[in-house]
Formats: C-alpha cells, sequence, structure tokens
C-alpha cells in the first residue's frame, strides 16, 4: 500500500503528447490529500479494531471465567444440597437409632420395675401368709395355754388325781413343745 508521501513524491515521465502538468500536479495533490485522509482514518479505524478486538478478547475471557464460575457454583451448590441431604439423613437415622435405644432402655426399666414388684409383692403374699402362719401359731399356743390353765387348775384342784388328767397335760406339753419350731416365740406365761 501506497503511503501519502510516497503519492506527493512520484515523478511522471514526459512522453510526447503528455498530460498538462498543472492538471496532473492539481489533480495528484488532491488525491494525496484525500488518500492521506483515508490512510488516516484507515489506520485509526486499524486501531479502533485492534482496541475492540482486545476489548473482546477480554470479554470473552471474563465471560469464560464467569462461565466456569457459574458452572463451578452450581456445582458447589449441588454439592452443599447433596451433603446437607446426606447430613439430614445421617441425623434423622441417629435420631432415629437413638430412639430406639431409648425405647429399649425404657423397655427394660419397665421390665425391672416389674420385676420388683412381682418380687415385692411376692415378699408381701409371703409376709402375709408368714404372718398368718404366726397368728395362727399365736392362736393355737394360747388355745394351748388355755388348756393347760384348765389342766393346771383342774391338777391344783385335785393334785393326787392321775386319771384323766396325765393324758391332757403330755398334749399339752407336746404340743408346747412343737411350738418353737413353727418359729412362734414361746410364751414366758408358763406356770
Amino acid at each position: 500500500m501506497l503511503t501519502p508521501v510516497e503519492l506527493e513524491t512520484v515523478i511522471f515521465r514526459r512522453g510526447m503528447r503528455g498530460y498538462k502538468v498543472r492538471e496532473v500536479q492539481s489533480f495528484m495533490s488532491q488525491i494525496s490529500t484525500d488518500y492521506e485522509f483515508l490512510y488516516r482514518e484507515n489506520n485509526e479505524l486499524k486501531a479502533k479494531l485492534d482496541e475492540v478486538q482486545t476489548k473482546l478478547e477480554q470479554y470473552v475471557q471474563k465471560e469464560e471465567t464467569l462461565r466456569n464460575a457459574l458452572v463451578l457454583a452450581q456445582e458447589t451448590a449441588e454439592e452443599q444440597i447433596g451433603s446437607a441431604k446426606l447430613k439430614a439423613d445421617i441425623i434423622v437415622k441417629e435420631a432415629q437409632f437413638q430412639a430406639e435405644q431409648m425405647k429399649g432402655r425404657v423397655k427394660d426399666d419397665i421390665q425391672l420395675e416389674i420385676q420388683k414388684l412381682t418380687w415385692l409383692k411376692s415378699q408381701v403374699d409371703l409376709f402375709k401368709c408368714q404372718f398368718k402362719s404366726f397368728l395362727n401359731t399365736l392362736l393355737t399356743t394360747a388355745e394351748q395355754e388355755l388348756d393347760l390353765n384348765i389342766v393346771w387348775e383342774h391338777l391344783q384342784r385335785n393334785p393326787y388325781q392321775k386319771s384323766g388328767v396325765e393324758p391332757a397335760v403330755k398334749e399339752a406339753a407336746a404340743t408346747a413343745e412343737e411350738a418353737p419350731e413353727t418359729g412362734v416365740p414361746q410364751s414366758s406365761n408358763q406356770s
């Protein structure tokens, strides 16, 4: 491409029937001016184009960076959502497991308390039975003592009479000897 300076310095040779020099120089001057304007405008446009292309490349890079950041953000969000769901599932499973353990412990505690109550009930029943036996033994002993008192009174009235009294005394003595074996304390009113 010719520069404006080269256009101005172009020299044409003269031929036989050549053009008028002034007209050619005037035309060349005008072409040189117009060409210089177009040349500068072209250079400015090229510079602007380079600048615009540079900016476009920057924008394309920024767009690519933003696109990558957006994809990364989406992946991170999906990861976070997946992680949150996994954590929620783990928390729910742990809570269910703990609830089951608590249910098991409560059942065990209830069974233990039921066993304790059953044992206490059996102890109460045993105590009732032993107390009834004690009372029955006491009643029997009291009745026997009354019988002994009768025998004693009879003996005191008739100290020498052996018939009829001796078997009653032996029977009362035998009953009195059996009383300590049943767990009933001996009465202190023995005469």
